[in-house]
């Protein structure tokens, strides 16, 4: 190992690449614990919020809003069909295609989901008071963006 080594800070712990994934660990297991609840997952949730909010979609649609895999927003329907929280029909235009559409249950899970999302909004914003939360969340965004974009330049977001 060199002098230069030794002495300087380490790409992996002090990168900020790995601060925002071990941030977002923390995040996203806090959000878990405070919106899953026995019967529903976030990822069922986001679902059906995302219906309540957006109008009728097909699992495509929502596999890439959300950026899940098509199986996993295939599986989490399936389930919240069997909920009674969505129903399905056929595209008015498209025979092929499925849409799914929140029903009266599905809306009250989703509003009590984005409740439950506010709480957990509140607590990590209480955790970041000090700071400029509209730049941490435009940086935030810009972010992703950028790494959206490169995604789809090397094909990997279509």
């Amino acid at each position: 190992m060199t002098d230069q080594m030794a002495t300087s800070g380490s790409e992996w712990l002090d990168g900020i690449a790995y601060r925002i994934w071990l941030t977002s660990q923390s995040v996203g297991a806090r959000f878990v614990e405070v919106v899953e609840h026995p019967d529903v997952t976030v990822t069922q949730l986001g679902l059906a919020v995302h219906l309540d909010e957006l109008g009728a979609m097909s699992a495509s649609d929502l596999s890439r809003i959300l950026k899940i895999t098509p199986q996993g927003v295939s599986k989490a329907l399936r389930q919240l069909e069997v909920l009674g929280w969505v129903s399905r029909s056929p595209h008015p235009d498209h025979g092929r295609i499925i849409l799914f559409e929140i029903t009266d249950a599905g809306r009250a899970i989703a509003l009590q989901g984005r409740h439950d999302a506010a709480r957990a909004n509140r607590e990590i914003e209480t955790l970041l008071q000090a700071f400029d939360l509209s730049t941490l969340q435009a940086a935030l965004s810009a972010v992703r963006r950028g790494l959206d974009q490169k995604g789809k330049d090397a094909g990997l977001n279509e």
